[in-house]
């Protein structure tokens, strides 16, 4: 296995901390601790030269590319999977902080979040596992994906890297203006564990009817245990250069391409007792420039890391007939 960064590509619209074990325990082998170093010596050496500095923080977020061979499968609440197809998480609890008390600290939260893509499905995959000291759930259900009072998490995407703003207006706008503007240009999806209309996941805006369902967007949960609670999902969605609620149609996909950078915020809402406002732990950089769920521009860096196996975008060819001849001959 071995990530590559050659240089950003021009990007195109198409139209239409406590370290959490998995469940299976597994170590990190010596292979993929070679792996690891190798990606961060090769994205180190050849991604200083790219311009990354439309969005805040002083880091470059990596979503890894995988072969549609290792597509995750949402339906195995398997975090173990994930150890096998990308070199490490993309974020964990000492990434996030929050203007409260700073950092969880390992006896209150623990989080890890796995972040992938495919140049074949155009989509964004994520897992996150949770392991909280309470767990939280006073939603009464019919918001979403606005899941107050309850521990849940909230991820924020701007797939053309414009920044700018997407919420919190048009100020004066008509009704339809403002059904167009809302989540337009970035978009902002929240995910919670359990709710009683047993909707768990939603897109803020009026495409919510449709662009957080398949095949736009699907999700699956599960929690184990309490105190702690460990909470898992895994996840796809779409990214849109402008999400029109008319329908996909009406709407522009953003281009997945290797080493394009997009904007991404992610925020872990965690209540330790009843009836409390919670806290938001986001990643630390983004503190900064609030309002954050009004302006994209205030959005994290991630790369679109490109892998070399598979049908990945710089596997090798010759690789992959021979692999294609070797599942024809095995069918014999």
């Amino acid at each position: 296995m071995r990530y590559t960064c050659l240089g950003a590509t021009r990007r195109v619209g198409i139209p239409l901390g406590r370290r959490i074990t998995t469940s299976t325990g597994s170590p990190i082998t010596r292979n993929r601790r070679l792996f690891v170093l190798l990606w961060f010596c090769l994205g180190s050496a050849l991604c200083l030269s790219v311009d990354a500095t439309a969005h805040v923080g002083d880091r470059i977020i990596p979503i890894y590319e995988v072969p549609s061979s290792d597509i995750p499968d949402l339906d195995d609440f398997s975090i173990f999977e994930w150890e096998e197809i990308v070199p490490e998480p993309s974020l964990e609890s000492s990434d996030f902080s929050s203007l409260q008390v700073g950092s969880p600290s390992s006896a209150d939260l623990a989080v890890r979040i796995y972040l992938a893509w495919n140049k074949t499905t155009q989509r964004i995959y994520m897992a996150m596992e949770r392991t909280d000291d309470f767990f939280i759930n006073e939603y009464a259900g019919g918001d979403a994906p606005n899941f107050f009072g309850a521990d849940h998490l909230e991820f924020y995407v701007d797939g053309d890297h414009s920044g700018g703003q997407y919420a919190c207006g048009p100020p004066d706008g008509t009704q339809d203006q403002i059904r167009l503007y809302v989540g337009a240009q970035a978009q902002r999806y929240a995910v919670i564990a359990e709710a009683p209309d047993a909707i768990l996941f939603g897109l803020e805006g009026f495409a919510n009817g449709w662009a957080s369902e398949p095949p736009w967007a699907d999700i699956r949960t599960q929690q184990i245990g309490v105190e702690p609670t460990e909470t898992r999902f895994e996840l796809y969605t779409t990214l849109w250069d402008n999400l029109n609620w008319n329908g996909p149609e009406a709407s522009l996909r953003t281009l997945l391409e290797p080493n394009n950078i997009i904007g991404l915020q992610i925020g872990v809402i965690d209540h330790d007792a009843l009836g409390s406002g919670g806290i938001r732990y986001s990643i630390n950089s983004l503190l900064k420039r609030p309002p954050l769920v009004c302006y994209a521009e205030n959005f994290l860096d991630a790369r679109l890391v490109p892998c070399s196996r598979g049908d990945c975008t710089f596997a090798d060819p010759a690789a992959i007939r021979s692999n294609s001849w070797g599942r024809i001959k095995a069918s014999f």
